[in-house]
């Protein structure tokens, strides 16, 4: 991916209910909206699951990403690598618990260092019905930084669905400690609804919203930073393998020490 930070990827997609909950690998950079700055990233991984019964099964995923700014450079270039390792057991026909551990490395190519976070964190799955399911996990994430400071913070993934013929409704939470720009590594917490209907046979509208906010996280300098959008769109099958969207969007962004646009 490679694109203005704030330009075109600060509208949350319609999430897919019936698609597993993805973890949240790196924040939104709401302290360079405005800036300009194109940010190149390259990204990559996968995931494992091995039934060890009827029941019981185990889980193991590995990631890898690497960021690059045009105008930042070295002072906000990252890496980041980790994975995390889980085991869950089908408790009831509609309840599913487990446990996991993750684990991750930010690479700063420039002042800011290197911060490792360890996750450990319990998950769960249970379909409350026919239409509605919930799943996430909740833990406590602890990170430490090369330069000798120490953090922890709650951090974890929550998503509540209902999906139906005709419309699909996901809300979520997300928080966990993740590389940004210029900011270094910083706690992300971010909340989205996400609404679609399929008005007609051709026609769907889908609406979204969202909440995020970059807080230090005690581990290195940054500008704290609150963000809140939202869009709407439609979109019309006029054939095959042609198809029309029309969207709006809005966005404000509060705090933070850069001068920027902060409303559009």
């Amino acid at each position: 991916d490679s694109s203005v930070v704030g330009g075109r990827n600060f509208v949350s997609e319609v999430i897919d209910p019936t698609l597993p909950l993805q973890p949240l690998l790196f924040g939104t950079d709401i302290s360079l909206f405005g800036t300009r700055d194109r940010r190149s990233t390259l990204r990559g991984g996968g995931d494992l699951t091995y039934a060890l019964s009827a029941r019981d099964q185990l889980g193991a995923s590995a990631y890898y990403f690497s960021s690059r700014y045009s105008r930042l450079g070295a002072l906000g270039n990252n890496d980041g690598y980790g994975g995390s390792l889980g085991y869950s057991r089908q408790v009831t026909e509609h309840l599913q618990l487990g446990g996991q551990m993750g684990v991750a490395r930010y690479d700063y190519k420039g002042s800011l260092g290197s911060t490792t976070v360890l996750s450990p964190q319990l998950s769960f799955a249970w379909t409350l019905g026919p239409r509605w399911k919930a799943d996430g996990a909740v833990g406590v994430s602890f990170a430490s930084a090369t330069n000798g400071r120490t953090g922890r913070s709650l951090s974890g993934n929550l998503r509540l669905c209902r999906a139906s013929e005709r419309s699909s409704l996901c809300l979520a939470a997300q928080r966990a400690v993740l590389p940004t720009g210029i900011s270094g590594t910083q706690n992300v917490t971010s909340a989205d609804a996400n609404y679609s209907y399929k008005v007609s046979e051709r026609g769907t509208i889908s609406a979204s919203a969202g909440y995020s906010s970059n807080a230090s996280s005690q581990l290195l300098a940054a500008n704290d930073n609150e963000y809140l959008r939202g869009s709407i769109s439609y979109e019309h099958v006029l054939r095959e393998r042609v198809r029309v969207i029309v969207s709006s969007q809005y966005r404000e962004i509060f705090g933070g020490l850069t001068s920027r646009s902060s409303r559009s």
